[in-house]
């Protein structure tokens, strides 16, 4: 079997388990998240604003900090205001 099909076949299981995955998490967590990046994941109609929290919601002790025009890639494109 090649290594594309078995790693099309684990995906779904790993997407379905991940909730279950948030909750071992059990120490101090910050979640960063570029409002940038859900809005046009938002117009493509792949996911919804509102349901980026999710994630906070299932880490105990966790922190979830919105960046405000930050995408993905903030780590590399703001480092200065990441650090404050």
């Amino acid at each position: 079997m090649s290594m594309l099909l078995e790693s099309d076949r684990s995906c779904p299981n790993y997407a379905e388990k991940s909730l279950e995955r948030f909750r071992l998490i059990n120490c101090k967590t910050l979640i960063l998240s570029g409002t940038e990046d859900i809005k046009k994941l938002e117009k493509l109609g792949i996911t919804k604003a509102k349901n980026r929290k999710f994630i906070a919601q299932k880490i105990t002790n966790s922190k979830m900090v919105d960046l405000e025009g930050d995408t993905v890639y903030m780590m590399n494109q703001m480092p200065d205001k990441l650090l404050k």
